[in-house]
């Protein structure tokens, strides 16, 4: 039985486009040009300067999306804080040493009163999918954590000024995000797992909404322990309930007239708003035996790597991610789970004034595009 090729367009802002490819073109051209040797018998020389060409070719066609939508589809954003390291004024860039550490050296334990919050407390921001954020303060305290009046906490010192250690805070923070009794709700917007000095944090609900470029760390500090914000958050295909008109009438627009992410005002975060709709990549899976994983076929994506600085083990069959790889950067150059270009022409016909769109689409991988 044949079925459809389920290749997906990447958006700029990480969205995806689904495609159903009934016939898959991937052609290179080398470029090498043979020339016969004068008097040499038809002998013949060429330059190969690898300047190959590439050219993805896509045909199928575009149907009405089922009415219901698969909400359990999607990825959800993480984070990460890292205790062991510290980043900030003081150190200028990311310093191995451990955060507890470089506080004990630039501040005193007097800088915070018991069981009170005030300025000079320090603090982390996290803000969940509906944009709603929550503010976590280290604090001087017995109590290991919870709420101080209305505010979260995790004691970073105790009741008579000793500090704890990172293991004991990274504790801490862990159940606190996960707590969801009374008024200490952190667990239904969240789930945090640790190791000995870090604490990962999950969103509980999937969807690129949950990219919010925090955690932040915040208050009357100079340094701060290392953050990773939120990342990894995909919605379901943006196909997902359309009709075929609306799939085609979608991509026909954005590709007259698409905006691509470099254009958009920067967040102080340095991340991009995500409204960015430029077609920057594909994603085309094959079936690999080489990555089975006990099976006959394993799910991969084509890859192309390209550059000057590209072993022969650089493009081993190896290096391919699976096909359910989440995109964390679409303008990433070492992510081997998609391939990076863009759309050049696209044509869309419709047949016999049914719901159904036959398209033409050639694709050019490209990986910097200006």
């Amino acid at each position: 039985m044949v079925v459809n090729i389920p290749v997906r367009l990447v958006r700029a802002d990480g969205q995806l486009i689904a495609l159903d490819v009934t016939t898959l073109t991937l052609d290179v051209d080398r470029n090498i040009n043979p020339h016969a040797v004068p008097y040499g018998g038809s002998a013949r020389w060429a330059f190969d300067l690898n300047l190959s060409k590439a050219v993805i070719l896509l045909e199928g066609y575009v149907v009405d999306s089922p009415d219901a939508i698969d909400v359990t589809a999607g990825q959800a954003a993480y984070s990460g804080i890292y205790f062991a390291k510290t980043t900030g004024s003081y150190t200028n860039a990311i310093s191995d040493m451990d955060w507890i550490d470089h506080y004990v050296t630039l501040y005193t334990a007097s800088r915070l009163t018991t069981d009170t919050i005030n300025t000079n407390n320090p603090y982390i921001t996290i803000t969940n999918s509906a944009d709603t954020s929550f503010k976590i303060y280290f604090s001087k305290s017995n109590t290991t954590q919870g709420l101080i009046g209305s505010d979260y906490h995790v004691s970073m010192v105790d009741a008579s000024g000793n500090m704890r250690t990172t293991a004991q805070i990274v504790e801490y923070l862990h159940d606190l995000i996960n707590l969801n009794t009374g008024s200490t709700v952190l667990g239904a917007h969240f789930l945090a797992t640790k190791t000995t000095t870090t604490v990962t944090i999950n969103q509980l609900v999937n969807g690129k909404a949950g990219n919010t470029f925090t955690p932040i760390f915040e208050g009357n500090a100079r340094v701060g322990p290392y953050i990773e914000m939120f990342l990894g958050g995909s919605d379901t295909d943006i196909t997902q309930s359309m009709s075929a008109g609306d799939k085609v009438m979608s991509l026909y627009a954005t590709l007259n007239n698409s905006v691509d992410k470099d254009n958009l005002d920067w967040t102080s975060a340095g991340a991009p708003k995500q409204v960015a709709d430029y077609i920057t990549g594909i994603q085309i899976p094959f079936n690999s035996t080489y990555n089975a994983d006990g099976e006959k076929y394993k799910a991969m994506n084509f890859f192309m790597p390209t550059g000057a600085n590209m072993l022969a083990t650089d493009k081993d069959i190896s290096k391919a991610e699976p096909a359910s790889s989440i995109i964390l950067d679409p303008d990433a150059d070492d992510d081997f789970s998609f391939i990076k270009g863009t759309i050049t022409k696209a044509t869309f016909v419709q047949i016999g004034g049914e719901p159904i769109y036959q398209f033409n689409i050639q694709f050019l991988p490209i990986d910097t595009i200006i």
